[in-house]
């Protein structure tokens, strides 16, 4: 069974911040309703009409502020939890790997600048390997050449609903760059390949194109992703591996 290291998630501390953000709207509106209330009692005792115009704009703006900032938050923070969620489903098949492998989840890797974070890196003796998580549901359509891929899928009242997905396979081609060279920085020179998972069962996938070096798995072929690190031809030395793998930790 392959170790699992799990760094400090980003996507949970992100998570907990916008639930937090419920409480801020509702003490947002009671604000609103105060205002109004005052407002309200200043047109009873002396009859102005701006009074009365500025009560209800405090409880109309109140309540809209409460909407909008409730639903913009619950949005982000179910966002949030699916990539969670399907983060967690893919350390979960990974930990099935041979014992000898680590698994290095949420990595932030810093490159000329700019930076990666990356669900999980698998290191051990067949290589390194950098594995992008989606957790998209519906059906995705693309080619691994396109910018972007489309989701359709049927949302929430049985709505058909279609979003643009930037192609996960350039996006993964951008991690296996930042990470190679930072590697290649501190001495570890070693190939790097890419793999794409939709962890979603509800995902189903038409691409199209040659595949290049970054194939792409879903749930139901999960254990052809294993398949795929183990058979790698690439051997690492149990010194290299350890090297390899404390660099990743540490990086930031």
């Amino acid at each position: 069974m392959a170790k699992i290291v799990k760094n400090d998630h980003h996507l949970e501390k992100e998570y907990i911040e916008e639930k937090s953000q419920r409480p801020v709207c509702i003490a947002a509106f009671v604000a609103m309703a105060i205002v109004a209330a005052l407002c309200g009692a200043g047109h009873m005792l002396t009859g102005s009409a701006l009074a009365a115009f500025l009560a209800v704009a405090a409880l109309v703006f109140g309540f809209v502020a409460l909407a909008a900032g409730s639903l913009k938050s619950d949005d982000k923070a179910e966002i949030l939890k699916s990539g969670i969620e399907g983060e967690m489903y893919t350390a979960h098949i990974l930990a099935e790997l041979p014992r000898g492998y680590t698994v290095v989840q949420d990595v932030h890797v810093t490159y000329d600048g700019r930076t990666s974070e990356i669900d999980n890196i698998v290191v051990g003796k067949t290589g390194v390997f950098v594995i992008e998580t989606k957790n998209s549901k519906g059906t995705i359509i693309g080619d691994y050449d396109d910018k972007d891929w489309q989701q359709h899928k049927i949302g929430r009242g049985g709505t058909h609903y279609d979003k643009t997905l930037y192609n996960p396979v350039k996006q993964v081609n951008t991690h296996i760059f930042r990470l190679a060279n930072y590697l290649r920085k501190n001495g570890v020179n070693t190939y790097v390949k890419g793999i794409v998972y939709f962890a979603n069962p509800e995902a189903t996938l038409h691409l199209s194109g040659e595949t290049g070096d970054v194939p792409v798995f879903d749930y139901r072929h999960q254990n052809h992703m294993l398949d795929y690190i183990i058979n790698n031809e690439q051997n690492l030395t149990d010194k290299q591996i350890k090297k390899t793998a404390a660099l990743i930790r540490s990086s930031k």
